[in-house]
């Protein structure tokens, strides 16, 4: 029905003078709820959102908080065309994010930057260090106590933080 804003800067200062920094795709309202602004996130993807992915998100609670809206969307787009039906399948998912969701997304941001601040970083290889399909920046320095820096070009602390630049 009506685009309200597009690529929207997000800016979330806290106590510590850290400053988490995100972009919302859009910020909508849809022809059967006029009068509901949703932020929605586009995504492409190989297999199908699940139901409550929306209602889960970390990425949406933030967005949503930040703007103040109760609903948020996700507009995904199946990677894959197929050769026998050349079309992709599409999704749109709109939920309301529940308060336990906000909630657990900025009591688990507010643990990471403890974390940091204390040097502490929990390495989860459980998860094969992989992230959204793709190893891991730092899974050879890692794995090799700072030894191997494959992938990276050089690595430094600044503020007590490890920064690495591939």
């Amino acid at each position: 029905h009506t685009v309200f804003d597009i690529q929207k800067k997000v800016e979330l200062p806290d106590d510590y003078g850290n400053n988490l920094i995100g972009y919302i795709d859009v910020i909508v309202s849809f022809i059967e709820a006029p009068d509901k602004k949703v932020v929605l996130d586009n995504k492409t993807s190989s297999k199908p959102y699940k139901d409550d992915s929306v209602a889960e998100s970390p990425q949406l609670s933030i967005y949503s908080e930040h703007e103040g809206l109760d609903y948020a969307a996700y507009a995904v787009v199946e990677k894959a065309i197929r050769k026998r039906e050349p079309r992709t399948r599409t999704q749109l998912i709109i939920d309301k994010i529940p308060e336990k969701t906000i909630e657990k997304t900025f009591t688990e941001l507010d643990d990471v930057l403890e974390g940091i601040e204390n040097k502490e970083f929990d390495k989860n290889y459980e998860s094969g260090c992989y992230s959204f399909g793709r190893v891991c920046d730092y899974y050879h320095y890692c794995r090799s106590n700072g030894k191997n820096m494959k992938g990276l070009k050089k690595v430094w602390m600044k503020k007590d933080v490890m920064i690495a630049v591939k």
